[in-house]
């Protein structure tokens, strides 16, 4: 069985979420973050995340390395997002 690993900016972004505050400061300098300033401060935690990321299953069980070729294919037409993906075979312990 094979599967596609990789890094995924959506990934990233929805870790990033659960991380950034609306807020900033501490309790009497406290004050939330305007629209755009929460969404500054996401999207550099997201590609600072998306950086230090290490691979991730991207796809179900694939029987062949030529269809992990296919779905590569397929996830760089179907999306914006920068992505990095290999296949990799999966081991099944010590043989």
């Amino acid at each position: 069985m094979f599967f596609v690993y990789g890094v995924s900016m959506t990934i990233a972004k929805k870790e990033a979420a659960k991380k950034c505050s609306l807020y900033e400061g501490a309790h009497p300098n406290r004050r939330e973050l305007s629209p755009a300033e929460y969404q500054a401060k996401l999207d550099e935690m997201a590609k600072a995340k998306f950086e230090k990321m290490m691979p991730q299953k991207l796809s179900h069980s694939l029987s062949t390395p030529s269809l992990c070729a296919q779905y590569i294919e397929l996830a760089k037409k179907t999306g914006p997002m920068p992505w990095t993906a290999r296949s990799l075979p999966q081991t099944h312990g010590q043989g």
